[in-house]
């Protein structure tokens, strides 16, 4: 008989980190970023919190950005939960081009604007960042993040055990992932205008927060992501 395996991701945010206290700046990527004092205690509270909960994941993956993987290693390291990372490209934030590193206000100047509602999700941010990564649209990075939760139960669910993964991201990767899902699961692509204003229109994910999502797969069936919380703020000390 066929069974249902599930495989709970846990999407966290990156905690605090420079680019945040300069909202003027564009970030995107922001390979510069790094964490504050503040992000390093909200990280360590990730941690101890974790162990409370005696949460041991079976993985624990991280974007390629030094803020997210410093994230993860500090929550570690407080939580003495095991050790070990695996760095997952798909988690990356999405990239701006040459636009990040840039005034806000210069970026979205009237024409930028006009691209962007005219094209929605579509819009691809122009050039090359400081990493020589090409800008991309909004759509796919939601699409590459969907991909990612979708391969997890092959790669890491077996012999029908429920399973759990860490996977720390950012604030408008994981917000358009879940946007993607609420308008057309993981096999629909949405319309690029209805992805753009669901996405714009929530609130920044707050640092260390996470979204819980539970990956339903099967023999033969393809996998079926329900969305079980958005932003869920870290507990209380």
């Amino acid at each position: 008989m066929a069974t249902t395996e599930y495989t709970e991701l846990r999407l966290v945010r990156s905690a605090e980190a420079t680019h945040d206290i300069t909202p003027e700046i564009v970030a995107g990527r922001a390979p510069y970023s790094i964490l504050t004092e503040e992000g390093i205690h909200q990280a360590q509270h990730l941690g101890k919190v974790w162990a409370d909960q005696d949460y041991h994941p079976d993985a624990t993956h991280t974007s390629p950005h030094m803020r997210a993987n410093n994230t993860l290693q500090v929550a570690q390291l407080a939580g003495e939960l095991p050790s070990g990372i695996v760095v997952r490209p798909e988690l990356a934030e999405q990239c701006l081009g040459y636009h990040e590193g840039r005034k806000r206000d210069e970026v979205y100047n009237p024409y930028t604007s006009w691209m962007i509602a005219l094209q929605g999700a579509l819009y691809q941010h122009q050039g090359r960042n400081q990493e020589g990564v090409l800008g991309e649209s909004l759509l796919s990075a939601a699409r590459r993040m969907v991909a990612y939760a979708t391969s997890l139960p092959e790669l890491e669910v077996g012999n029908g055990r429920y399973r759990s993964v860490v996977a720390v991201s950012h604030d408008i990767s994981i917000k358009s992932m879940v946007s993607y899902l609420e308008l057309g699961g993981a096999e629909q692509t949405p319309n690029p205008h209805e992805l753009l204003g669901l996405t714009l229109g929530r609130q920044a994910l707050a640092p260390c927060s996470e979204t819980i999502l539970i990956i339903e797969s099967g023999p033969a069936r393809k996998p079926h992501i329900d969305i079980e919380h958005v932003g869920r703020p870290i507990a209380s000390p």
